[in-house]
């Protein structure tokens, strides 16, 4: 029975945490980003099947002190329960970033189906509105500097933010799997230190300066680039398919390009704030991020790390 004593402790614990969430905003993001540690640990002390019981328990308490924040629940529940699956199976860190990544997906997938479904949320219609405020705003600041008068230069520059705002509402797949990697990341690293002190062996993702993609990557990045050239209509599936697979394969060989850089740096035993520097500034210096993207393709491709690592 010492299951069920954990699981109350745990349940405790969690509903604590998503109370002050709630109502104490100065620690909310902080403490929501804590929130599926209780998950986590009682997975990795117990099978994932006592750990569904925790969840339901944990839902059926959020419905009666705030209804509001099932998602948060579901989400923090399911996604702490395949983190705390994957440190008990003691599989590597990326397994468990990649299958924590699926499920917080997943869950974003049912949050738009159940909102829509249920509620009649149009989602398309909250991002055109979203959207064309931006574009308002951006056309009044314009005309403010040019003292009321939109040049023809500037009126390119409101075209093209146009065009990459309206080529936004196609990329939301993408954006989902993002948030939900980035959301994984998060509970990883948070987990990590806690766990450790509790004794629990929290396996590491080992060090950026070896992330290394699959050399297929390199075949569908080049596939992706082809498939580019060709005019699908806009909002079509294939359109949709292929701008999605593009823009994340660019992720990857962004990633795969910093690696590098960072793998240089550590060879020369240079501080690692340099390379963090370099790449907070890339992302706001486009020729520097091409640069990095070239780097992460030769690297793929002629394995560039190996060839001028230390023998």
């Amino acid at each position: 029975m010492r299951y069920l004593t954990e699981g109350a402790l745990m349940l405790a614990i969690y509903m604590c945490m998503l109370l002050i969430s709630l109502y104490i905003p100065v620690i909310r993001i902080i403490v929501m980003l804590l929130l599926p540690l209780p998950f986590i640990f009682y997975t990795m002390r117990h099978h994932w099947k006592k750990s569904l019981l925790l969840l339901v328990a944990s839902l059926l308490l959020t419905v009666l002190l705030s209804p509001l924040s099932l998602p948060v629940t579901f989400m923090a529940g399911t996604g702490g329960i395949t983190l705390g699956y994957f440190y008990r199976k003691k599989g590597s860190g990326y397994a468990a970033l990649v299958n924590g990544t699926v499920v917080y997906c997943l869950n974003l997938v049912l949050f738009f189906i159940v909102a829509k479904s249920l509620f009649h949320v149009d989602f398309q219609a909250l991002m055109d509105k979203s959207l064309d405020q931006s574009i308002n705003q951006s056309q009044q600041f314009i005309g403010q500097i040019g003292q009321g008068q939109i040049r023809s230069e500037e009126e390119k520059q409101i075209n093209m933010l146009k065009d990459q705002l309206n080529d936004m509402k196609y990329l939301i797949p993408s954006i989902m799997v993002l948030v939900g990697m980035f959301l994984t990341f998060i509970n990883h690293v948070v987990a990590r230190p806690i766990l450790k002190r509790l004794k629990h062996d929290v396996p590491r993702m080992g060090p950026f300066s070896e992330f290394q993609l699959p050399r297929i990557i390199l075949w569908f990045y080049l596939i992706s680039i082809l498939l580019s050239f060709i005019q699908f209509p806009d909002g079509s599936f294939m359109f949709m398919a292929i701008n999605n697979v593009a823009f994340l394969l660019q992720i990857l060989i962004l990633l795969q390009g910093f690696a590098v850089i960072f793998s240089f740096f550590k060879q020369k035993k240079m501080p690692i704030f340099i390379p963090i520097v370099l790449m907070f500034f890339s992302f706001f210096i486009p020729l520097l991020l091409q640069i990095v993207r070239i780097l992460g393709i030769i690297d793929l491709g002629f394995n560039l790390r190996r060839r001028h690592s230390p023998k």
